[in-house]
């Protein structure tokens, strides 16, 4: 039985360059980073908020060596100002959605990985006097950049586009620390 896993090991470390031990089942991620709204108009692509601080958290399972199914939270405020600067609205969003993450099989220090999925959003917004709460759906896609500082300790950096029905797309830049096991 033994034998068995040395020789598995030895022929997924020639094949895939990584030994089994480096293989990363998991990971959590906290991070930091910048997001704006984004109309898409005829005129093409206008930013609609100022530059706003998003904080998101992530725990990812990977059942398979290459994909893993990512749980996401993000939230930022927010404010629209019209062409002269007067704030136009207010209020905040948090996306909560669910990704296919793809690691590809290349790097061990430094580990790239592209995602995609879906899930729900909660929009809290105030326009002029009246205040409401929008719900819908939400549509992602990014990718990022694992890099390796210790043993089992990353600095994530990540890129990810948010396209939800009831609101305008969102970008988000972020960097942050991520835990694998």
């Amino acid at each position: 039985m033994t034998l068995c896993a040395v020789l598995v090991a030895s022929v997924c470390s020639v094949s895939f360059g990584q030994s089994l031990e480096q293989y990363s089942h998991g990971s959590v991620a906290a991070k930091v980073g910048w997001a704006g709204a984004f109309d898409t108009a005829v005129l093409g692509p206008t930013i609609l908020s100022d530059k706003e601080t998003m904080i998101s958290g992530s725990a990812e399972i990977r059942p398979f060596r290459y994909i893993g199914f990512e749980f996401d939270a993000s939230g930022m405020s927010r404010q629209e100002h019209s062409m002269t600067g007067q704030v136009t609205s207010q209020g905040s969003v948090v996306f909560l959605n669910g990704n296919v993450v793809v690691h590809p099989p290349i790097g061990n220090r430094v580990r790239p990985y592209i995602f995609g999925g879906a899930g729900d959003m909660v929009l809290k917004e105030q326009i002029g006097p009246t205040a409401g709460t929008h719900y819908g759906r939400v549509f992602t896609v990014g990718g990022g950049v694992d890099t390796r500082l210790k043993h089992r300790l990353y600095l994530r950096t990540e890129a990810r586009s948010f396209s939800p029905r009831i609101y305008n797309k969102v970008l988000q830049f972020s960097a942050g620390l991520a835990f694998h096991w």
